[in-house]
């Protein structure tokens, strides 16, 4: 192994070392919390993992507000991981929580995540009333700028979902539901759904109709 091997892997290690450093023992450290909710665009199993990590972590001295985050962090990595449900009852943990400390910051973040969660289910009204409730609650927050960006982007959205009525989207929406569903064995509910989405792809014909029928016949037969 030559010296720049050598060096390259001790470099690695010591970042690795920066990052757990930072993550494991001070729960009040925001800079944990934001690494790891910047972490699951590049690495959402490791993310998990140091979320969990975190968890067990907890002692006495952790504050409401670092168990508000954690669950929001959480229920953000869940979702990504296609594990709405989970992803909800954390995130309404997380809700009540804020909500009896007061703490705006955690209300609105755990109302963004449940955005996210009421759109992959299809919601779209719901989906919309959790963005306008989440912004609502940081308008003239100033400590909180990427969480502030990232609610405007989901306002940006719901506006356009509002004007557009956007029936592509909310298909795409009730095709994860309907396959969620399915994974449970409610078959009748699936097949229920999937007749939703055939009646809007033949109002605003598109190729996705074939995959609706392909699924609805699947849930039929099943």
């Amino acid at each position: 192994m030559s010296l720049t091997d050598t060096a390259c892997i001790l470099r690695q290690a010591w970042i690795t070392l920066l990052i757990f450093a930072s993550c494991v023992p001070a729960l009040a450290a925001g800079n944990s919390f934001h690494t790891l909710r910047i972490m699951p665009e590049n690495d959402i199993v490791g993310a998990y993992t140091e979320a969990q990590r975190l968890r067990s972590a907890l002692d006495d001295t952790a504050t409401e507000t670092d168990r508000v985050h954690l669950l929001n962090l959480l229920a953000r990595i869940e979702f990504l991981l296609g594990s709405s449900e989970q992803a909800e009852i954390h995130n309404r943990q997380a809700m009540d929580l804020a909500t009896q400390i007061a703490d705006r910051a955690g209300q609105s973040e755990a109302l963004l995540n449940l955005t996210k969660i009421a759109l992959n289910q299809g919601k779209i009204e719901q989906s919309i009333e959790f963005a306008f409730r989440s912004y609502h609650l940081l308008e003239e927050d100033t400590e909180h700028p990427e969480l502030l960006g990232e609610v405007m982007f989901w306002l940006t959205s719901a506006y356009r979902r509002r004007k557009l009525e956007s029936p592509f989207s909310l298909n795409i929406g009730l095709l994860s539901f309907a396959r969620m569903l399915s994974k449970q064995g409610r078959q009748a509910e699936r097949v229920e759904l999937l007749n939703d989405v055939i009646s809007i792809y033949e109002k605003h014909p598109n190729p996705g109709l074939w995959y609706a029928l392909a699924a609805r016949s699947e849930g039929y037969q099943q």
